[in-house]
């Protein structure tokens, strides 16, 4: 079900970097390995040594029974309190206040590790919360981002890195006409929302519960519960109402009674924000023939899906073709990237001012090529890459699901696997059983106890449950990573 096109041979040898370059080149490169031998022992060999695999990588990563790790002159706790004095929170995005008083300050990345202020090494699972889908700091991307930089970053005009990445995503997504880009997913999001509703002359944007569309529109709280609308929209419809997702019986009685105010309908193509659930077998399918019968904008935001699931993102994975799309985080491989595009007769209400878009930093010529690059080097990696991706993800998500059993946790694993969820089932139970209205904790509890048990082995988690598998991650670091995940389990239930 992966979309990638054929592997081609004669791509030039990325550019080595660092003290560890030469050690680390083939592992960076997903074009040189792809079709060559493996670059670290077979997956099934690995995951058949426990107890054996040892940690030579995580030479100053916190472990368990070797000492406090304290690092003499940690700067981590002043650099907290520095932090708190300038920013609210002492954090520039909330969700990171969601990791509390034991986040990790990184200095540095590479590859599919991590770097604290005191030199404590981390294997890392966040990956720039999907951005990262090569690993950190590939040498080949370095390179391309140099020799952009020494030709100028804004240019305030189009410029050819940018015509080339519009050429390209149009190429990889049968469903993209055309694309403009932005700066993050978000702007990304509002612009579909506004060309939805210039398209129709309807008001209203149907979304799903727990689906994440970025941090301008409000909570769902906040928002109207469209099935339990039992009149017609009065005057004019709400801005956005909710629904539930992978309840086609919900969406077929609200959409049809309340169309002529629906301008849009946006989903995630799996809730991989929140709990990793799959869509229902045929849901996507039957709400893209409902869209399209009342003619209403079917948006899909691909955010964190596109190009983690393949070439042709999550639309191509399970074949469906919406009207519009959002992409960002994977597309500028760790640059501020975000991107709008589909149907032309859409689109291009853009282009005669009916419907506004503008942005200073809109085709930064670092994304744009960061963005290219990421295409190119998916192009020519052909389907190996993401076969390689896919068969780590699942080897980790099945070692996850085992090593719970051993000791005796209930878990469920949910996801396609670059992206994926580890979620506690006495976690889902506690926040099942809480009073109507009451906020789930930030974090689940069990979730975090193994969040924070895993840290203090060394390895990186985002809080919550979503892990993202990434090139850089090696056979060894899947089998280093179920080692000391089986470790903090029975912990947990002892």
């Amino acid at each position: 079900m992966v979309a990638a096109g054929p592997p081609e041979s004669g791509w030039p040898a990325a550019r080595e970097q660092g003290p560890s370059a030469g050690r680390k080149s083939r592992r960076n490169d997903p074009v040189r390995r792809c079709g060559t031998a493996s670059w670290s022992k077979p997956l099934s060999v690995l995951l058949a040594l426990p107890g054996r695999i040892g940690r030579p990588s995580l030479d100053k990563a916190v472990s368990r029974g070797e000492g406090d790790n304290k690092v003499e002159n940690d700067p981590t706790e002043a650099l907290r309190r520095r932090a708190a004095q300038v920013m609210p929170g002492g954090v520039s995005s909330n969700i990171r206040l969601v990791e509390g008083p034991e986040a990790i300050l990184v200095r540095r990345a590479e590859g599919a590790r991590v770097w604290d202020e005191a030199g404590r090494e981390y294997l890392d699972y966040v990956a720039g919360y999907g951005a990262m889908l090569f690993g950190y700091a590939p040498p080949a991307l370095n390179a391309t981002l140099a020799s952009t930089l020494a030709e100028g970053t804004q240019f305030s005009s189009t410029h050819r890195r940018e015509i080339e990445l519009a050429e390209m995503l149009v190429a990889a997504m049968p469903s993209l006409e055309r694309v403009r880009f932005h700066s993050t997913g978000t702007e990304a999001v509002q612009t579909a929302f506004r060309l939805a509703r210039g398209f129709t002359g309807r008001p209203t944007i149907v979304k799903f519960r727990q689906h994440y569309h970025g941090w301008l529109i409000p909570g769902d709280a906040a928002l109207p519960a469209g099935e339990a609308t039992t009149d017609d929209f009065a005057e004019n419809g709400p801005p956005i109402v909710t629904l539930p997702w992978n309840d086609g019986e919900a969406a077929q009685r609200f959409l049809r009674r309340n169309a002529d105010w629906i301008a849009g309908v946006i989903t995630e193509p799996l809730m991989a924000n929140l709990g990793g659930h799959d869509p229902a077998k045929g849901y996507l399918q039957a709400l893209r023939a409902l869209t399209e019968a009342l003619g209403i904008v079917f948006v899909l935001d691909e955010v964190i899906t596109g190009f983690r699931l393949g070439l042709g993102g999550a639309q191509g994975y399970y074949g469906i073709r919406p009207d519009l799309t959002t992409f960002g985080k994977a597309l500028g491989g760790g640059m501020p990237i975000g991107a709008v595009g589909g149907r032309a007769d859409i689109m291009d209400l853009i282009a005669d001012g009916r419907v506004n878009h503008s942005g200073t930093f809109n085709g930064n010529s670092l994304s744009m090529a960061a963005g290219r690059w990421t295409l190119e080097t998916l192009r020519r990696a052909g389907a190996c890459f993401y076969e390689s991706l896919f068969e780590r993800s699942r080897a980790l998500m099945d070692g996850l699901a085992r090593a719970a059993e051993a000791a005796g946790i209930a878990v469920a694993l949910r996801g396609p696997g670059p992206v994926f969820w580890l979620v506690f089932e006495a976690d889902e139970a506690a926040r099942a059983a809480l009073p109507a209205g009451a906020p789930p904790p930030a974090e689940p509890p069990l979730y975090r106890r193994f969040r924070l048990g895993m840290q203090a082995e060394g390895i990186r988690l985002t809080p919550g449950g979503r892990w993202y598998v990434m090139d850089a991650h090696s056979n060894a670091d899947i089998a280093l990573t179920l080692d000391r995940a089986a470790a903090v389990l029975r912990s947990l239930s002892s």
